[in-house]
C-alpha cells in the first residue's frame, strides 16, 4: 500500500481567526495493482488441501523477471522454527489473505526445509 499526499482545499471557521483558504496535504492509500497480478501479504496463512501449514515468511524472486519462484514458510513450534521452501507452481489459488496448495501437509513436508533460527553479529 502506498500513501500518496494529495491537495485539498479546507475552509478554517475559528473564532478570532481568519478564515482564508488553507492548501493542505491529506494523506491517501492508493493501491496500484495490475489486474492479472495478487496482493501477497506477510504472515497470510498458506493451507494445504488437508488444513493449515504455516505463515508466508518471505518470497524468493527471480532478479532476471523480478517473478516471484517459491514461498518461505514459517513453521513455529514451542522450543524451534524451521522454514519451508514452496515453489509457485504448487499454489492452487490465492483468496483474501490465504494461500490455497495443491499439495497435502505430508507432501508439505517432504518440501525443502531450513532452520528458522538465524543469529546476528
Amino acid at each position: 500500500m502506498i500513501d500518496l499526499p494529495t491537495k485539498a482545499q479546507v475552509q478554517c471557521a475559528i473564532p478570532g481567526f481568519t478564515t482564508e483558504r488553507v492548501t493542505a496535504f491529506i494523506p491517501m492509500k492508493c493501491r496500484n495493482i495490475p489486474q492479472d497480478e495478487l496482493v501477497l501479504r506477510h504472515d497470510a496463512i498458506v493451507n494445504a488441501t488437508d488444513g493449515y501449514v504455516g505463515k508466508v515468511d518471505k518470497l524468493l524472486i527471480d532478479l532476471n523477471d523480478m517473478r516471484v519462484t517459491h514461498v518461505v514458510l514459517v513453521v513455529r513450534h514451542i522450543f524451534e522454527a524451521n522454514e519451508i521452501v514452496i515453489p509457485v507452481a504448487e499454489i492452487d489459488h490465492i483468496k483474501e489473505d490465504t494461500i490455497y496448495l495443491k499439495l497435502d501437509r505430508q507432501d508439505v513436508e517432504k518440501l525443502t526445509t531450513t532452520s528458522g533460527q538465524h543469529w546476528s553479529l
